[in-house]
């Protein structure tokens, strides 16, 4: 079984992250009640000349401040935070499996950022998936502190993201 993200997932979240990657078409029939990530257009005709390696290149040259680190705090106001949210492990839809690792981004639920354990390995078969999914309140990521100032990391996430 492949892990791999859908490339659609993958364009809208370095258009939300990091605005001066790429420049970015965004739908005019977008609206903020609807998935975030509709917003962007992501088909062949609006990502012509998208290689791998420049953007590798333009990714390892960003600095902090070219960073959005609370992308979606302005649409929290319309679609709110929902535990499911804090669900880790593997998903799959048919045989499309991706690692889930909230604990990475907790920052953007409005919790206190902290630095997240060493990537996950093992794979599970689909029934395995499919179990924890159907239970996922037993797979939830501990979210931590609320962030008393929007945006709020540990004293040591800094220093280990850089």
């Amino acid at each position: 079984m492949k892990l791999s993200r859908p490339p659609h997932d993958r364009w809208c979240s370095i258009y939300e992250h990091f605005l001066s990657v790429h420049q970015s078409v965004t739908d005019d029939a977008y609206t903020e009640t609807t998935p975030r990530a509709l917003r962007w257009l992501t088909t062949k005709a609006h990502m012509k000349g998208i290689k791998r390696a420049s953007y590798r290149a333009r990714l390892d040259a960003l600095t902090i401040t070219d960073v959005s680190w609370l992308p979606y705090s302005e649409h929290r106001v319309v679609r709110s935070f929902e535990l499911i949210s804090c669900y880790q492990g593997q998903l799959r839809w048919g045989h499309v499996v991706v690692y889930i690792r909230p604990e990475r981004v907790v920052q953007q639920f409005g919790y206190i950022q902290t630095i997240p354990p060493p990537p996950v390995t093992a794979s599970l078969s689909c029934d395995e998936i499919d179990e924890r999914w159907m239970l996922f309140g037993d797979h939830l990521a501990p979210a931590g502190e609320i962030c008393v100032v929007l945006g709020q990391v540990t004293v040591d996430y800094m220093e280990w993201f850089l």
